[in-house]
């Protein structure tokens, strides 16, 4: 907004939002800011007067996980593109986030800021609720074959964060008189500490053949 416009609580208000995150993405987040508003009821029209008292910047303490029971807290901090020494940035805390809830482990993930052991330093704390990562699957299916058994019964178990490691393993086995078959998969989403994913497939399969040709 500029002088002479007409008020607009929605764009004032996101103005004033823009200015603090202009401070706190590049870790300024000790400042004070007051806005105080003046009403010239001659003129009608209003003026505001915003007042920051600028502190140097924070630097990050420590990174504190709250929550967390199955997953690793290193699984969690190697998504968060901050470590213990930088300084503040509100960016980098919403890209974790959004790095977080990727994953698919959490369904909840809060981040929090406090003071620090001394001024100038902060710590991080990110308070999560994990999801459900571990699925199972069963049942059976009928076929329509004139002669065997046409039953064929199947069992699938899946985990998307194997005992907290943030790996993909799951498990598949199909069971008839006629044929059983066992798939394991497994898929690492950080290789070398970098986020390169690899994966395995492996297949066993077993099957009874119920023609036989006959010699003559």
């Amino acid at each position: 907004l500029k002088k002479g416009d007409i008020l607009d609580k929605t764009k004032l208000e996101a103005g004033f939002g823009k200015i603090h995150d202009l401070y706190y993405n590049d870790g300024y987040i000790f400042n004070t800011f007051d806005s105080q508003k003046h009403v010239n009821k001659q003129t009608d029209s209003i003026s505001y007067t915003m007042k920051i008292v600028e502190r140097g910047r924070a630097h990050i303490e420590n990174i504190i996980i709250k929550g967390n029971t199955k997953t690793k807290p290193f699984v969690i901090r190697r998504e968060i593109p901050l470590q213990v020494g930088d300084i503040f940035s509100k960016d980098k805390v919403v890209q974790g986030l959004r790095n977080l809830y990727n994953t698919q482990y959490f369904s909840s993930v809060t981040p929090q800021t406090e003071p620090g052991s001394v001024p100038g330093l902060m710590n991080l704390i990110f308070n999560v609720e994990e999801a459900k990562t571990t699925n199972l699957n069963f049942g059976f299916s009928v076929s329509g074959a004139q002669t065997g058994f046409p039953i064929l019964g199947f069992l699938k178990l899946s985990d998307n964060n194997f005992l907290g490691l943030g790996e993909n393993v799951n498990v598949q086995t199909q069971l008839s008189p006629t044929q059983q078959s066992l798939n394991f998969g497994f898929q690492e989403n950080w290789l070398f500490g970098h986020r390169w994913s690899n994966a395995i497939n492996l297949t066993a399969a077993h099957y009874l053949q119920t023609n036989q040709p006959q010699d003559i």
